[in-house]
């Protein structure tokens, strides 16, 4: 009885625990089987984490540029935080590089571009704008890449600003760049030189009829001479011969001086007086040619925003596309007028030709279009034009009909009418030939390895009452300096070991002679650069009495 007391109990133990536990293994059940399934899912984010991380590894691989990101911390340090697997391939380094030294990347950008990117920095720092730098870096193979960053900063809470961006590699299309700058300038340089083959031989004309003049007025005052059977009068006659023929070489060689320097930094220009030098070169070869060139300086000077050569450039081209419409043409002209247009300047260059058919109008400004033949055009010369007139902020159009064609451009006015000359020294008219310091005998250094010249100039500035010493080099002339003071120094630009603007440099660095007055004289066509410590500059061929009325027109004391 006793036992199946016992063994109820233990079956009523029982029960009752199973009854107890039973809804908690109902819920130990149910917690598994909703953890499986929360793992499952877990599982299935991860791979698809892991899927879309390399997409992105893939894109940033494949991508033609580098993620970014750096810091300017609060200390003004700038380092380079992140860089995506394309920044180790255009900087040649390896992530383990990267990871040792944050600051390698930075060290890596060309000495001469880093203030610039540093400049860039702050300044976006500074206003939480978008940060944009064009710069180079040297490789450790030392190649020079161009490199463009593009990146948006933001503040944090710390202080630090933080940049996170774009960086491309622009090397390939720097190259491209620079290629296609150094074909323009070769064809810039063929228009050129077409010009120059253009005038070369109306120039040989206009030099070459002076210089025989020259020669045979010489030839006849040489014999009258020696047969002394000449007067006063016939002497004054051949030195206004002469006097008439140096002129007008003069002018042929000042007109080259300005044609040939294609990088003139000048920005002002008297349109009027540039435009009478541009047409000296070429008006005898159209006379030659038949053709009647028919131009005016205009009375008042008009000076415009435009370096000098372009103002000769652009004439050039249009003068000697007139030129080649009128070819056939009965009574050829080329008619050339200045026209004060508001604030701008327009030159007019018209023909009367047959113009220019209406179906190749609207492409007549456009590069390499050309209706000439190969020989004789390479359809440039228009397009250069007015891509030089927009450089200074002008423009360029024009007029055509079967009685001709009429070219217009217009250069921007500098307001101030009165500024001076750029391109040559003026000398007041009214003050010439008062000879202030004659009286008290200026002391006057010459310097110029040229001894004809420098004789006949020692020689005339002497009659005129002038102490002058001749130095035939810079050395020289300088050893003489440290003893004695002048109050004029004129010096050549053009000599052996030292040229007039070192020695003039030369003069300032040592302080010998700094208060006189220093002229550089040069007979160089192409005077582009000649920046120097000296007062003056006076162009080869000049008169003594210009130089004399320079001088007294200076603000120079007597010593």
């Amino acid at each position: 009885m006793v036992g199946m007391t016992s063994l109820a109990f233990i079956i009523l133990v029982v029960g009752i625990s199973y009854l107890t536990m039973k809804p908690f293994m109902m819920v130990f059940g149910d917690l598994t089987q909703y953890n499986h399934k929360q793992l499952k899912k877990f599982q299935s984010t991860l791979e698809e984490m892991e899927k879309s991380k390399k997409k992105i590894d893939e894109v940033l691989t494949n991508s033609p540029g580098a993620i970014c990101q750096f810091i300017l911390d609060a200390n003004g340090n700038i380092s380079c935080k992140y860089f995506s697997n394309q920044a180790f391939i255009i900087f040649e380094i390896s992530l383990q590089d990267f990871n040792k030294d944050h600051s390698l990347l930075i060290n890596m950008v060309h000495d001469q571009d880093k203030s610039s990117l540093v400049s860039a920095i702050l300044n976006s720092s500074k206003t939480l704008t978008n940060f944009m730098w064009e710069g180079r870096i040297v490789t450790r193979s030392e190649k020079i890449k161009y490199l463009k960053l593009e990146s948006a900063p933001r503040k944090d809470t710390d202080g630090h600003i933080v940049w996170n961006g774009v960086m491309i590699d622009i090397t390939k299309e720097k190259i491209l760049e620079q290629d296609l700058v150094n074909q323009n300038k070769l064809v810039e340089h063929s228009s050129r030189l077409t010009a120059i083959g253009e005038i070369s031989a109306g120039i040989t004309h206009e030099i070459n009829n002076p210089l025989a003049i020259v020669t045979l007025k010489l030839d006849d005052l040489r014999e009258k001479i020696e047969r002394k059977d000449y007067n006063e009068s016939d002497v004054n006659q051949c030195f206004e011969y002469i006097d008439d023929a140096v002129d007008r070489i003069s002018k042929i060689t000042n007109s080259l001086r300005y044609f040939s320097n294609p990088n003139s930094r000048e920005e002002i220009s008297n349109i009027g007086k540039e435009i009478s030098l541009s047409l000296t070169l070429i008006k005898e070869l159209y006379r030659n040619n038949g053709i009647k060139l028919e131009y005016s300086e205009p009375a008042d000077d008009l000076y415009i925003i435009s370096p000098p050569t372009y103002v000769h450039q652009v004439i050039m081209n249009l003068v000697s596309n007139a030129k080649d419409a009128l070819e056939g043409s009965e009574n050829p002209t080329i008619s050339i007028n200045i026209q004060k247009q508001g604030d701008f300047a327009c030159i007019n260059v018209k023909d009367n030709g047959p113009g220019i058919p209406d179906d190749i109008q609207n492409m007549i400004l456009q590069p390499f279009f050309t209706t000439k033949n190969a020989s004789k055009g390479t359809g440039i010369g228009l397009s250069m034009c007015k891509s030089l007139v927009s450089l200074v902020g002008g423009d360029i159009s024009f007029e055509s009909s079967g009685k001709g064609t009429q070219f217009n451009c217009k250069f921007k006015l500098q307001k101030d009418s009165k500024m001076a000359d750029a391109s040559t020294l003026q000398v007041n008219p009214d003050k010439r030939h008062e000879d202030r310091y004659s009286q008290v005998s200026l002391k006057i250094l010459i310097v110029d390895d040229e001894a004809y010249f420098a004789d006949i100039l020692e020689r005339q500035m002497e009659q005129k009452s002038f102490n002058v010493v001749f130095k035939n080099d810079a050395n020289s002339a300088l050893e003489i300096l440290k003893n004695r003071d002048f109050d004029v120094i004129i010096s050549d630009q053009n000599m052996p070991s030292m040229n007039g603007v070192e020695f003039f440099n030369e003069i300032k660095r040592t302080g010998v002679s700094q208060g006189s007055l220093k002229i550089l004289m040069s007979g160089d066509t192409n005077t582009e650069g000649l920046k120097g410590d000296y007062n003056l500059f006076i162009p080869k061929p000049f008169k003594v009495s210009y130089l004399i009325d320079l001088i007294n027109q200076s603000d120079l004391k007597a010593s």
